[in-house]
């Protein structure tokens, strides 16, 4: 099932393919009734942690760890996103492939380079020159 997670958020293509949570997201995909299927299971997710206290004994705690939490919150934006792409710009599909890290990652060393190889500069003065 995990696999499927991260195919819904690695859509990319308009036409059916052999995985259906690669397809584009619309209205009715499967990948919201997968989102809605997996929640639950994420957010009941736990990892036990034991700590060895000082008097010897140890402490068990059961956490969630980050990496859960931020797919949950994914799954929650995308839905949203979506609904509100729909009502306000009539958007009727999206390629989730194209909002994920690596678009991000061009981005903002295309804008730390600012066209040239540029080490020593921080991220907001090339932010301050793209604006």
């Amino acid at each position: 099932m995990v696999d499927k997670l991260f195919d819904t958020f690695n859509g990319h293509s308009y036409q059916n393919s052999e995985k259906m949570y690669k397809r584009a997201l619309r209205q009715n995909s499967p990948h919201f009734k997968l989102w809605d299927d997996l929640l639950p299971v994420l957010k009941s997710m736990r990892f036990k942690v034991e700590k060895k206290l000082q008097d010897g004994t140890i402490s068990t705690k059961f956490e969630q760890v980050p990496s859960l939490r931020n797919w949950i919150s994914n799954i929650n934006v995308y839905k949203e996103m979506f609904k509100y792409l729909k009502e306000t710009h009539n958007v009727s599909s999206l390629l989730t492939r194209n909002i994920n890290q690596d678009p991000l990652e061009n981005f903002f060393c295309n804008i730390r380079s600012n066209g040239v190889r540029n080490t020593s500069s921080t991220s907001l003065v090339h932010l301050k020159l793209c604006l």
